[in-house]
């Protein structure tokens, strides 16, 4: 059986009963029984009501965006630190000890242009002429004020000279043939040999010399000579020694010695 509270002395009184035990009270009529409990819905949460579920929800949300909008400032703000105050990278003791070149002096250049007037090669190179720029290139940059401008001005017109007949002797000459390992023939003499001689077939080598560069007044030739016995016009065997002088690997002059 249910119980309530007495309105003046709060004892607590048996339902249906018209007194109160305590103090007397009489009960005009018999308080309604105080309501039954109601059940908790098993689906939410035990003393939460939607309200305060929603504002729990709404709470809630506003505090996951202003964590959210605070780190995104964060971030922005340490990616705008790192763009103005990019790190450096990574450095080697070459990068940082490293110092510009000096260029060179007029001594300097003075030796080394003394070594390209003197040179003379059997057979010029590309690795040549780079060593005329490497000391040209200089001597042209020094400026027109400055006391060693005549001099030099002088010193690389006399390599503009001597490159410039390097440049021109390749030109005219071509590759340099090369001795036959086998018999020591050198093909454009030999190519010659079978367009002019009565019977190549019949002809037999004695002896080739050596390729080398000649002079005939100022002008450049790759020369070389054969000793060789071959049919004359009228079939008997003669043995001549025949020179060629060659340029880009073709007999520009023959001639029996």
């Amino acid at each position: 059986m249910n119980n309530f509270q007495c309105p003046r002395c709060k004892a607590a009184v048996v339902a249906g009963s018209r007194f109160c035990p305590s103090c007397g009270l009489a009960f005009s009529s018999p308080p309604p029984p105080p309501p039954p409990p109601q059940l908790q819905n098993k689906n939410k949460f035990p003393g939460w009501g939607i309200a305060g579920i929603a504002l729990a929800a709404v709470v809630g949300s506003c505090t996951i965006c202003g964590l959210i909008g605070a780190f995104t400032d964060k971030m922005k703000n340490s990616n705008s630190a790192q763009i103005e105050n990019p790190r450096p990278g990574p450095t080697t003791a070459a990068n940082v000890n490293a110092t510009p070149t000096p260029p060179p002096t007029l001594a300097d250049l003075k030796a080394q242009s003394e070594d390209l007037l003197k040179m003379e090669r059997e057979e010029y190179s590309d690795e040549d002429i780079k060593r005329f720029d490497a000391v040209m290139q200089p001597l042209r940059a020094i400026p027109k004020d400055s006391k060693d401008y005549k001099e030099a001005q002088a010193l690389n017109k006399k390599l503009i000279d001597k490159s410039s007949k390097i440049v021109a002797e390749r030109l005219v000459l071509g590759p340099k043939p090369e001795n036959s390992a086998y018999d020591g023939s050198v093909q454009p003499a030999e190519n010659y040999l079978k367009q002019t001689l009565n019977d190549y077939s019949s002809s037999e080598y004695l002896g080739w010399t050596v390729v080398k560069k000649v002079y005939i007044g100022k002008e450049p030739y790759w020369g070389t000579s054969v000793k060789i016995r071959a049919k004359n016009g009228f079939g008997a065997y003669v043995i001549n020694q025949i020179v060629f002088l060659i340029r880009n690997n073709q007999v520009v002059k023959a001639s029996r010695v």
